[in-house]
């Protein structure tokens, strides 16, 4: 028979709130490995955490002599049930007070929230800024112009996850016990450890994955288990917002992933698109006069690109002019 019948028990238990309440406990191994054993105690395990989570942050703004009050009348209401429910110890009084006081909670709200997610914190940028994040693990994250990226102070202890709104480039330190996934709106990607691009602008209608070291596994948010599709080195994976559809292609230069080290490329990119990745690398507003022209692709590397350089070259070959005025470019397609 098991030690630990009731949750309680699991409560009263030193190693087992030393493994909820940290990431790097001694006793990881040995509870993780319980909990699997004993499938039957899900209950009590999610009702010991709770209390243990909760008892961790003394509430603020009661003083021991009212906290005391609390446990008191707790103590009378539940002993007509169960009259050893707890042991008289400081560590459960105080759970016991932050038990009874979640059940107050037009009076007692700020316990609500108690802690189950790690805070996340968030990094952006503007147009024509970038910046370099590394996380706790190690992660190294270069996000591009415009873009945010969320993730928590401190990663957990089976997984790690993020959020991205744009670009950034990802060189992820390896843990086979802590996949990291990439939230980018509509997929999600995960790898162990490897070096990898994702695209994700709210205005674009595609999203990329570009893959250069490792492997990933690129899982579509709103498809099931058959939406996983793994990328090998060297390939670009497109989603179509628009629409829904996916292609898997070679990644044709080194320079496609290259813009962190101040190089523009373009692979048979749509003018549109274009147009509006200038916009945010030079924080400027482009204003097309003749749009019907805005499907014509261009292919051509721009390396420590000036708007003005960027704008030549592409005019020159698309045959346009445009004029720079107020930070604002009018481009003007011949007829």
């Amino acid at each position: 028979m098991s030690q630990f019948e009731e949750f309680e028990d699991l409560v009263n238990d030193d190693s087992f709130r030393d493994w909820i309440l940290s990431d790097d406990s001694e006793h990881q191994i040995f509870w993780e490995n319980w909990v699997n054993e004993n499938p039957d105690k899900k209950i009590e395990v999610e009702q010991a955490r709770k209390i243990i989570l909760i008892s961790a942050h003394k509430p603020q703004g009661l003083s021991n002599e009212e906290i005391n009050t609390e446990v008191d009348k707790l103590f009378q209401r539940i002993e007509k049930s169960r009259p050893k429910l707890f042991i008289q110890r400081p560590f459960i009084q105080w759970a016991a007070a932050a038990v009874m006081l979640l059940g107050v909670a037009s009076i007692f709200y700020f316990l609500i929230p108690f802690q189950n997610e790690p805070a996340f914190l968030t990094e952006s940028t503007q147009n024509g800024e970038q910046k370099v994040i590394t996380l706790e693990d190690g992660t190294k994250v270069t996000l591009n112009v415009s873009s945010q990226l969320s993730y928590p102070k401190k990663f957990g202890k089976n997984k790690r996850d993020v959020k991205l709104d744009g670009e950034a480039f990802f060189e992820v330190v390896k843990d086979e016990k802590r996949p990291f996934t990439v939230n980018a709106g509509v997929l999600d990607v995960q790898v162990l450890g490897t070096t990898f691009n994702v695209s994700n602008y709210n205005e674009d209608e595609q999203v990329d994955v570009e893959l250069l070291t490792g492997a990933v596994m690129v899982k579509l948010s709103d498809t099931d288990t058959n939406g996983i599709i793994p990328l090998r080195i060297q390939e670009k994976f497109s989603f179509q917002k628009t629409p829904g559809n996916w292609s898997i292609d070679k990644i044709a230069s080194e320079k496609q992933v290259d813009w962190q080290n101040g190089t523009l490329y373009f692979s048979s990119t749509p003018l549109d698109r274009i147009f509006r990745e200038m916009e945010r690398w030079f924080d400027t507003e482009i204003d097309i006069r003749n749009k019907t022209l805005l499907p014509m692709r261009f292919t051509g590397t721009f390396e420590d690109p000036t708007l003005d350089s960027v704008l030549e070259g592409i005019g020159f070959i698309l045959d346009f002019n445009y004029s720079i005025n107020d930070d604002k470019v009018i481009i003007e397609f011949s007829e």
